[in-house]
């Protein structure tokens, strides 16, 4: 890509599914919206400190992707372990898909951007935390390796198709009362049981076309006093 080039457009090599390395000069301001979304093969992504403006689902379900980048002195963005970030961290901006396992999302994160994990297969466990605010739309999108999910009541709303073709997951805790939603939540996640606690509002029988269960992990031990034992997911351990 020549030092002339300024700006990478909406979409300009969506699904190039052979594509494995762009390098970006660094006259490049702005990368479009879907500008990458589909390159199921790239695998890292460098971000030259230039780059401004970073457009809606950019880097999305690419599923191969190791690791983006950022050049530490940009202004505007950051990474952490490979992770995108807005600059001072309150939006994640994407995750990178190849990555399998367990992943706790910083505590400086409001924002869980539109189709920040989308496509992300190997992703068996994500923690939020409290700092979180909203989830986008698409943001857990073909997640089809996540199994349960915990989400804080600091969460107010959840986009479309956020958890849409989890076809694992099963428990969804909410510590709070229930958010405002988008439709198609739990789109083809079928098996998907919603769990709230006892005080919390909002919740009828079901939620988002997913059955609700009251969940109290208030548990007895066995001096007979009472305290609350969670496992890694949230839900109550017996003892």
């Amino acid at each position: 890509m020549g030092n002339s080039v300024t700006r990478i457009g909406i979409g300009a090599f969506a699904d190039c599914t052979s594509l494995t390395n762009v390098p970006i000069p660094n006259s490049v301001t702005e990368i479009g919206s879907f500008a990458f979304s589909f390159c199921t093969n790239l695998i890292s992504f460098a971000i030259p400190n230039s780059v401004a403006i970073i457009g809606d689902r950019a880097f999305s379900y690419c599923s191969g992707l190791n690791a983006i980048t950022v050049d530490a002195i940009n202004p505007f963005y950051s990474s952490v372990n490979g992770v995108l970030f807005s600059k001072g961290q309150t939006t994640l901006i994407q995750y990178t898909g190849a990555k399998a396992g367990i992943y706790t999302i910083p505590n400086s994160v409001i924002n869980i951007a539109n189709a920040a994990f989308a496509g992300s297969y190997g992703l068996t466990s994500i923690v939020i935390p409290p700092s979180v605010q909203n989830i986008g739309i698409e943001a857990f999108n073909y997640c089809a390796g996540l199994t349960s999910i915990t989400i804080p009541n600091s969460i107010t709303s959840i986009g479309y198709e956020t958890f849409a073709y989890c076809y694992r997951l099963t428990n969804v805790y909410f510590q709070g009362n229930a958010p405002s939603i988008g439709s198609s939540v739990f789109y083809a996640a079928s098996r998907v049981i919603v769990y709230y606690l006892p005080g919390t509002t909002g919740w009828g029988s079901t939620f988002a076309d997913r059955p609700t269960v009251l969940w109290n992990p208030q548990i007895q031990t066995n001096d007979g006093s009472f305290g609350v034992r969670t496992n890694q997911f949230g839900g109550a351990m017996t003892l």
